[in-house]
C-alpha cells in the first residue's frame, strides 16, 4: 500500500513536468525551423530589396509539431520602421499558439543605407502560447500579429 502512494505521488509530479518539457521543446524546435530562414531572408532581400515570400527561400513550411510557417508581411519594401518577419503556429499547443521572428531593418549610421535585420523571437500579439515555453533568449514580445495566414 505504501508502494503504490510512493509511485502515485511521483506520478502525480512528474507527469504534469514532463508535459511542459515536451511543450518547450516543441517551441524550441519552432525556433529552430524559423532560424534557418535568416540567411537566406537577408540575401532575398539585399538583392531584391523587399520582404520574401517563403516560396522563393525554398523554406520548409512545417514540421513534426509546427503546422504553418508564414511570412509576417511578405512583399514589403525593406525599410526603417517596418515590421516583418516571420510566425509559425504550433499544431499541438492550443488553438493559436504562434511562435515570431520578427526582423528589425538596421540603418548602417554613415550611409543610411539599410544593412540587414535585428533579429528577434518570442510570442507574437494574439498567440496564446505560455510565456514559460519559450527559451529565455526568446522572450521579446513581438508587435507581428496581421499577415495573411493562408490555412
Amino acid at each position: 500500500m505504501i508502494v503504490v502512494a510512493i509511485i502515485g505521488t511521483v506520478a502525480a509530479v512528474t507527469i504534469p513536468a514532463y508535459h511542459n518539457y515536451l511543450k518547450r521543446a516543441q517551441v524550441t524546435e519552432a525556433i529552430g525551423l524559423m532560424g534557418g530562414l535568416k540567411g537566406p531572408t537577408e540575401e532575398f532581400i539585399s538583392s531584391n530589396g523587399t520582404w520574401p515570400y517563403t516560396t522563393p527561400l525554398n523554406a520548409k513550411t512545417g514540421g513534426k509539431n509546427t503546422t504553418l510557417l508564414t511570412p509576417v508581411e511578405f512583399g514589403q519594401p525593406f525599410v526603417k520602421g517596418a515590421i516583418i518577419g516571420y510566425k509559425i503556429k504550433m499544431a499541438k499547443i492550443g488553438s493559436a499558439c504562434w511562435v515570431g521572428l520578427q526582423c528589425e531593418p538596421v540603418e548602417d549610421p554613415t550611409t543610411k543605407a539599410m544593412k540587414g535585420c535585428g533579429w528577434k523571437c518570442g510570442k507574437p500579439a494574439g498567440s496564446d502560447c505560455a510565456d514559460g515555453y519559450f527559451p529565455s533568449y526568446c522572450k521579446d514580445k513581438l508587435v507581428q500579429c496581421h499577415s495573411i495566414i493562408l490555412e
